[in-house]
């Protein structure tokens, strides 16, 4: 049993010092237009192959669509396997926080730059985008299943 990784997006709206997904994002080759035909086709082809799902980008939430459709698929073939979302959590909606929170095993992984000044970092989304800032603060909050991450740069 292993891992699958799923990229679901090659764009970011922030630029933490730490991310490891620069480089994904840079290559055009790992994205694929139609990914949710193309998982669910993958997971009959090897079904309970993978222990754990991980989804990742770019930035998972700059596309709620795309990524509701891979989850919907994850969770049809294999409903119990964990589920990692890597993601800033800066584009959460209440619908998307609704949705993953029926299901105990999708767990949000967040990770974003946190006492920084520099652009594109946690203060400065919160302070130049107060109202969203302030609002998603809130919506993390009410995450049933999370891991916070805060880098300190």
């Amino acid at each position: 049993m292993s891992t699958l990784t799923i990229y679901t997006t090659k764009s970011c709206n922030l630029d933490c010092s730490f991310c490891g997904n620069k480089v994904n994002m840079a290559d055009d080759s790992r994205m694929i237009k139609d990914l949710d035909d193309v998982l669910e086709q993958h997971l009959i082809e090897n079904p309970n192959t993978y222990s754990i799902f991980s989804i990742s980008g770019g930035e998972p939430l700059l596309d709620l669509d795309k990524l509701s459709r891979v989850l919907g698929v994850l969770l049809g073939y294999q409903p119990n396997t964990p589920i990692l979302i890597n993601t800033n959590a800066t584009k959460l909606t209440q619908g998307f926080v609704n949705q993953i929170n029926k299901f105990p095993n999708v767990k949000l992984i967040l990770s974003i730059d946190g006492l920084t000044s520099k652009p594109r970092g946690l203060f400065d989304f919160i302070e130049n985008k107060s109202t969203s800032g302030y609002l998603n603060l809130i919506l993390i909050e009410t995450i049933k299943n999370k891991e916070i991450n805060f880098v300190i740069t």
